[in-house]
């Protein structure tokens, strides 16, 4: 049967879109896995690969079609657990940019020049630094934007049909994003909108409803995952959801709730100024202008699809200005996706525009265009390239391996993510499921501390000693003969005059006036005969972690009277600090344990210009006019912190 001129160039368009989103999808995964981290990242990461490798639950809300779908990535042969996760972020990043350009087509037409803008679109938004950063280490942001592309696409294939098997798929889609992030609960409304205002009064149909609802549904039942597997008795056991009320406040959030909606509004518009500079920092000021011309066009010719986009992307930003996450630089993806959309749209109108009449000058405006774009990438490739980060399984790799493989006992406790010279030992610890770990911090992040020894030590007053602590668990670790140990009590030893003390082969905790310890962690930190620097181009994150690290190590290496190495490691850290808010109010107190005075205040003050929400640096500023005798300029710092936050 001969098929009509139609059917022909239908099934060549499909053929050529299928092309491009893989040219697309191919290009980012080469990118990304030759930038990935090779390990542990840090200690978020750390968590992530732990909880999957072990098929245990993660910290709240749980994030359980994260966990189900990277397992496979830890058993990929020649490649650890670590760097298996890793490069499941890599591969869903590439996923993403299939996706968006396959919704790009769908918005701008599967022409010659809506390839182009295509094109552009999944540069844009694959190469923007803050996506680049999270397809490069073991986090859930890569994944969140690719089921984001694809619930856009499927919406808009369906597009209000009467075939409703797309609008359905999306449904599903949608359901398995909402157990990778909570975030995407605020894309709901845009997406209700669109569907209803496409699809009509058949919206309203009971089968209709009934049929997306239990495919969302179907795909929502990834959060079982959770109460089965703490049931079933796993190491990393976050909140323990094994009954109804421990799984509603685990994936509730319930613990953060605090932070939502809790913003003033002053703090609120601090915090969009501070999104407004990164929003630039990730397209450009030509990037920027495109995405106007392209918003302008699109909610001109394609309204629709236009709602669906910023409407999911506006509802995302009002949700971050008023939580603020630490990690709220990521959280813009969705945005970043529809703005690089935008741009694509530009470019796809510009292109049609000039070609009018004579079709080369928009053809050499496609390419032109394209070509642009991708000169942008290799200037990127710097900052997101994770695959030589230094710190963490390397060097906690260099302690465990120091202080011995077996009967090794390390009492420790390091809560932050960023600071003290334990920190990556925690991380590379968190990384390595055969290091088996003790924790008595109450997250059940590991063997849980009094499920091993009794309760009654889950109920000693807040501010006993940790002496009855510290003897439960030697004796625990003589009772169970195993290798490597971490005890997390409630509160750091060293906050009850502790030290770490190396007897032999164990490492203990020294109660005050105990002699000092024999030797440092930094020197077991440390390769053996050999100090890693930092690598010449680092993100945000990695300037931050490793910033903090080196003031640290500074403050121990010039206590020790190692100069050399104290001058170098502050060095280091100015230069990481150059944008990274944490590293300056490290710097500032630092600055003024040794009296200089006026560098502290301008490292506080260069923190906040880089962060004018950042609460600590603002502290520290305004304790600092008072002890130089500036009441004027600590009034005027007080006020703006009465301003952002009232009543604290």
């Amino acid at each position: 049967m001969k098929r009509g001129p139609g059917v022909g160039v239908g099934l060549l368009e499909r053929r050529a879109a299928l092309f491009l989103a893989l040219a697309a999808a191919g290009l980012f995964f080469v990118l990304y896995a030759s930038s990935c981290c090779r390990g542990a990242y840090w200690q978020d990461s750390g968590i992530y690969v732990r909880s999957v490798y072990l098929l245990g639950n993660c910290y709240a809300p749980g994030y359980p079609a994260y966990l189900c779908s990277s397992y496979i990535f830890t058993a990929l042969p020649g490649v650890g657990a670590s760097a298996g996760v890793n490069f499941f972020s890599g591969v869903a990043g590439a996923a993403a940019a299939f996706f968006v350009v396959l919704a790009a087509l769908k918005l701008y037409g599967a022409h010659g020049f809506g390839a182009a803008g295509a094109a552009v679109a999944a540069l844009a938004v694959g190469s923007a630094p803050a996506v680049w950063a999270q397809a490069t280490a073991a986090e859930v942001y890569t994944l969140s934007l690719a089921l984001t592309a694809a619930t856009v696409w499927l919406l808009l294939v369906w597009g209000g049909g009467p075939d409703d098997r797309p609008f359905f798929a999306a449904a599903f889609v949608y359901g398995l994003a909402c157990g990778v992030h909570p975030q995407q609960a605020a894309f709901l409304p845009a997406y209700a909108a669109y569907a209803f205002w496409a699809g009509g009064r058949r919206m309203a149909s009971l089968k209709v409803l009934s049929l997306a609802g239990a495919a969302f549904a179907l795909a929502l039942s990834a959060y079982l995952y959770l109460p089965l597997r703490s049931a079933a008795g796993v190491a990393t056991d976050w909140g323990k959801p094994d009954n109804l009320r421990n799984f509603y406040y685990h994936v509730t959030g319930k613990a953060y709730r605090h932070e939502l909606l809790a913003a003033t509004p002053a703090l609120v518009a601090a915090r969009a100024k501070m999104a407004a500079r990164l929003f630039l920092s990730q397209f450009g000021w030509l990037g920027l202008t495109a995405g106007v011309l392209g918003a302008a066009w699109l909610f001109r010719c394609r309204l629709k699809g236009a709602v669906l986009l910023f409407g999911a992307s506006t509802a995302a930003v009002a949700f971050i200005l008023n939580y603020y996450s630490a990690n709220w630089r990521t959280w813009y993806m969705a945005l970043y996706m529809a703005w690089a959309l935008a741009c694509g749209a530009c470019v796809a109108w510009l292109c049609r525009r000039m070609a009018g009449r004579r079709f080369w000058p928009g053809a050499v405006a496609a390419l032109a265009s394209v070509a642009v774009a991708a000169a942008t990438v290799p200037a990127r490739f710097g900052p997101a390239d994770r695959s030589d980060f230094p710190y963490a399984e390397e060097a906690a790799g260099n302690v465990l391996r120091v202080v011995g493989p077996r009967a090794t006992y390390i009492l420790s406790y390091e809560g932050s993510a960023v600071t003290g010279p334990l920190a990556a030992l925690v991380t590379a610890g968190y990384a390595r499921p055969d290091v088996y770990f003790v924790d008595a911090a109450g997250t059940r992040q590991f063997h849980d501390f009094f499920d091993l020894v009794g309760d009654k030590y889950r109920y000693m007053p807040a501010g006993a000693s940790a002496g009855p602590y510290v003897d439960a668990f030697m004796a625990l670790v003589r009772d169970r003969r195993r290798d490597y140990y971490m005890l997390y009590p409630f509160g750091p030893p060293r906050y009850y005059g502790y030290r770490y003390e190396r007897r032999g082969r164990v490492w203990r905790l020294v109660p005050p006036g105990g002699r000092a310890p024999e030797r440092d962690w930094w020197s077991l930190y440390r390769r053996r005969g050999v100090e890693p620097e930092p690598p010449p181009y680092v993100d945000y994150w990695t300037a931050t972690y490793l910033g903090v690290q080196y003031v640290a190590e500074c403050r121990d290496r010039a206590r020790a009277g190692d100069d050399a190495r104290a001058e170098f490691c502050l060095k280091s850290a100015e230069r990481l600090g150059a944008r990274a808010e944490k590293v300056q109010n490290s710097l500032g107190a630092y600055a003024e344990e040794r009296g200089d005075l006026k560098a502290a205040a301008a490292h506080y003050r260069r923190a906040l210009a880089l962060d004018p929400t950042f609460r600590a640096a603002r502290e520290n500023l305004v304790r600092l006019y008072y002890r130089t005798g500036r009441p004027d300029l600590a009034a005027q710092e007080s006020a703006v912190l009465t301003d952002f936050y009232p009543g604290e």
